[in-house]
């Protein structure tokens, strides 16, 4: 059977890498738990650094690129440019390797970490809860999503988007009450 055959649950080391934004993201998660990760700001330099901050956190790690099961990309909304350094770097260690890649929203991740850091050791809510992350995305601009955490389980309810800042509100009330109809 080859990585790429195997299920998503026999994944147990995965390269995680996001220069979709002027801070560079970069970890490797060996059983769950994460093995080596940096995160740097440096905007207009995410070419020149990614790759050997991959090679530094795999021999922190004690991996070689090999050892890898899966590859996860931060698909944005950000830089274009940034978003396709990662993407590629991404696809090709994926395909080099024969492991999946999979995109993951920057926004997505941003609610499920605080989700994760509000409900751990909670039993799941008994309502649904929103989360409503946001990244400036300039000229009075921010770059968002809304996603539901409850008795369901998680999911999206307004897809990742740029939106005028003051028209936010609005766009908020008007998901609420599709949702409540």
């Amino acid at each position: 059977m080859t990585k790429t055959e195997r299920s998503h649950s026999a994944i147990s080391k995965l390269l995680a890498v996001d220069t979709s934004t002027r801070v560079l993201t970069v970890a490797i998660s060996d059983e769950g738990r994460i093995a080596a990760e940096r995160r740097s700001e440096t905007e207009r330099n995410h070419s020149i650094k990614l790759l050997p901050e991959i090679d530094d956190m795999l021999r922190e790690a004690g991996m070689t690129p090999a050892d890898l099961d899966a590859v996860a990309v931060g698909t944005g909304p950000g830089s274009y440019t940034g978003v396709r350094i990662a993407v590629t770097v991404a696809k090709t260690f994926a395909w080099a390797l024969g492991i999946p890649v999979v995109g993951v929203s920057g926004l997505e991740a941003l609610a499920l970490g605080d989700a994760h850091t509000l409900e751990m050791g909670a039993k799941p809510p008994a309502e649904a809860v929103w989360y409503v992350p946001l990244l400036d995305a300039r000229r009075k601009q921010a770059y968002c999503a809304v996603y539901e955490s409850g008795p369901a389980g998680w999911r999206e309810v307004a897809g990742d988007g740029i939106r005028v800042v003051t028209d936010l509100l609005g766009e908020l009330e008007a998901v609420l009450l599709d949702a409540d109809a």
